[in-house]
């Protein structure tokens, strides 16, 4: 039993000196971590963000909104019709091609 209990003192110890020595490289260095792992001014939520111009049309498939600028387009009767992808645009062609 003492055994074990000196086994987990040494364990405790060496992880408190790990820890100690990683903080003091850690200044040495100018190295800062924070929580999540990222820097400061480093973190995903940090970059900017890609803007995209035109309003925003649903996909009459599958509902996903996308950009009338970027969106894969069809004109039908006198209305256009904005998709996110040529799949989705080919199969409401496919689906709707007696309603023309």
């Amino acid at each position: 039993m003492l055994r074990l209990l000196a086994s987990l003192f040494e364990f405790v110890l060496v992880v408190l000196v790990g820890r100690l020595l990683g903080s003091a490289a850690e200044r040495l260095w100018g190295v800062a971590r924070t929580r999540g792992g990222f820097r400061p001014g480093n973190s995903p939520a940090d970059s900017p963000r890609p803007t995209v111009e035109g309003r925003m049309a649903r996909d009459p498939v599958c509902g996903t909104f996308v950009s009338t600028k970027l969106s894969h387009r069809l004109d039908r009767g006198g209305e256009t019709l904005h998709f996110c992808s040529r799949d989705c645009r080919e199969r409401y062609e496919k689906t709707n091609v007696l309603a023309v």
